[in-house]
Formats: structure tokens, C-alpha cells, sequence
């Protein structure tokens, strides 16, 4: 019985990224989800049976998926729903974003905080982060947005109050509460100090969740993207909930390595829990936890100083010797 293809490439270049193989070939044969065979086009035509489709590259690149080996993938999903500032350059175009988004969530009722994230300090000239900014564009409403590198949150007055947050609030080890001239937080909360106002959001479903990934996901295919790392996870395990979820529904569609946060290191040791549990669609990992900051946020750990902040030097986030107590283990 021939065993026929199910797709069939041909007509352009195909990298294989094959070690100890040709990396160049002119064909590629598809069967069950699965690469049956690449070689020769000539050589290949022999697996086109009457149902094979065929794709003509026309000259086009055909290159494997890629794997994202560090990806937030269920805040990057939720995002769409929430203020994007990413590409956001000054603090104004920013502010405006968010007045767009708090004018839509007024129309919308009920008690809601606004999320949402992607600012970038560093490229912005007219303004920092400051909770008075906010407080401009949305007074009668919690704040939270997180920085570009998600090592910073940045918070209205209405947040830092539901939170408790004030200048008397004693500061956080390993967290930064940036404070004005005059001692009071300036709504900007870096590393472990974050966790003074994540306490208070609410937390997002798992349906909320599974509806926002399984809408994110094509958006990785269009770039190529066909498996990632996802690099953090609360202590309830969203993410790993979702992801199984998803493929319980049979609507996963990427391959995802899921790592467990160091919150979750006792719990998941104490069961027997070990790297690389699952499947080809989702696995176990190691465990996530680091050292110190970001450099986006200035609180990744220096041997000099910022350049213009001589008093900065960055953030340890962890003690070493509890690192390695948790590497031990």
C-alpha cells in the first residue's frame, strides 16, 4: 500500500535545520501532522497520491516553526482586552490610551480596575510614570499597569489606597517603593514590592483565560511561532490550568513548556513532581525564580552604577543562599 502525503512543498527553499542532515532541500513531505520525508523534489513526487495537497512556494522560504523560549503568554493574551502602551512613546500618548480605555470601561458599569501594561520609561522625554498622571485621566477607578519587562507595576492613587499603600508603608526586601521628594510612593512599585498591590487585583477566571489564550494564539502562528517556554505562573497555576484546558478542548495549537513558579517549589517537590511530565503538547519545566531585576526598570544588579543614579546599583530579588537552597532542591 503507497503511503501517500497529505501536503507536499515544493517550489522554493526549505531549510531543514537538521544536524547531521542536509539542511537544504527541495521538498518536503507532510503525513498525520508529522514530517515524512524531505530530499529531492523529483524523489519526493512519488508520495503525492490523489488527496495530497500541494503547495507551490513560488520561490518563498520555507523555514521550521520557531520555539519562544521566554514568554508571558497568558498576560500577553489577556492584554488585548486590556490598555495596550507598548508602542506608546511619551507619557502623553500613553495618558491618552488610558482615558480611551477608563472612557470605555465607565460605559461598560460596575466596580473595575483598569490593567493593562507595556510602558516604557526609558524612551519617554516629557514625563516618568507618576500615580498623578493617572489620577488625571482616571480618578474614580483602580490603576494597574504593568512595565514593558514586568518587573515594575505602575498605580493610580484609587490602587495604592485599596492596597494600603502609603508613605508610612514600610519598604518591601528585594521590592522598591519609589517615593517623590516628598516621601510619598510615587505609584511606581518595582520587583517584590508589586506584590504589595497584586494582593488586591483581581484575579482573572479560568474561563476569562482560556477564551483570552485560544484568541492569542493564531497571533503566534502568523509570526512563525509554533511552541514557547511560558515562563511564569501564580500560585493557583492559571496558566497551567489553561493550558490544560485547552488541550482537553482539543484547541491548544501550540506545544508549551510550562514552568513551575518557586512559590509552587514545596508543593510541587512534596507530590513528586518532575521536569518534563506531559507530552509533545505540554510539558513540566524547571522551576522559575531570579536573582535580581530588569535592566528596563534599573533594578538588575550592577557592578557600577546607573549611569546618572550613583546611588543605584539595582535589586537583589532573592537571597543567594536561598537560590541555592531552592537549586539544592
Amino acid at each position: 500500500m503507497q503511503l501517500y502525503a497529505d501536503m507536499l512543498f515544493s517550489g522554493g527553499r526549505i531549510y531543514t535545520a537538521e544536524p547531521g542532515g542536509p539542511l537544504w532541500v527541495e521538498a518536503v513531505a507532510v503525513r498525520d501532522g508529522r514530517i515524512l520525508a524531505v530530499g529531492p523534489a523529483a524523489e519526493l513526487d512519488e508520495l503525492r497520491g490523489p488527496q495530497t495537497r500541494f503547495v507551490d512556494l513560488r520561490g518563498k522560504l520555507l523555514l521550521p516553526g520557531f520555539t519562544e523560549s521566554h514568554l508571558h503568554f497568558i498576560e500577553l493574551a489577556l492584554r488585548a482586552s486590556q490598555v495596550d502602551i507598548t508602542h506608546a512613546g511619551s507619557a502623553g500618548e500613553a495618558m491618552k490610551a488610558v482615558a480611551a480605555h477608563a472612557q470605555a470601561l465607565r460605559r461598560a458599569g460596575g466596580d473595575v480596575w483598569l490593567r493593562g501594561g507595556g510602558w516604557n520609561e526609558n524612551i519617554w522625554q516629557d514625563a516618568k510614570p507618576h500615580r498623578r498622571l493617572l489620577d488625571e485621566v482616571a480618578p474614580d477607578m483602580p490603576v494597574a499597569l504593568d512595565s514593558k519587562e514586568l518587573h515594575a507595576v505602575w498605580a493610580n492613587s484609587a490602587a495604592l489606597r485599596r492596597a494600603g499603600i502609603n508613605r508610612d508603608t514600610a519598604d518591601v526586601p528585594g521590592g522598591v517603593i519609589e517615593r517623590d521628594a516628598d516621601g510619598e510612593p510615587t505609584g511606581v512599585l518595582r520587583e517584590n514590592a508589586s506584590d504589595l498591590l497584586s494582593r488586591v487585583i483581581p484575579e482573572p477566571g479560568l474561563e476569562d483565560t482560556v477564551a483570552a489564550t485560544r484568541a492569542a494564539i493564531p497571533s503566534l502562528w502568523r509570526t512563525g511561532i509554533v511552541a514557547f517556554h511560558n515562563a511564569n505562573d501564580t500560585k493557583d497555576g492559571i496558566a497551567l490550568r489553561t493550558y490544560q484546558e485547552l488541550k482537553r478542548r482539543g484547541e491548544l495549537g501550540v506545544r508549551v513548556l510550562q514552568q513551575i513558579p518557586v512559590v509552587n517549589l514545596e508543593a510541587a517537590a512534596g507530590i513528586g513532581l518532575r521536569s518534563g511530565l506531559g507530552d509533545p503538547f505540554l510539558r513540566i519545566g524547571g522551576i522559575k525564580m531570579f536573582a535580581d531585576g530588569a535592566l528596563g526598570s534599573r533594578t538588575a544588579n550592577m557592578l557600577q552604577p546607573y549611569e546618572g543614579e550613583p546611588n543605584k546599583w539595582g535589586v537583589t530579588a532573592m537571597d543567594p543562599e536561598e537560590m541555592l537552597e531552592h537549586a539544592l532542591k
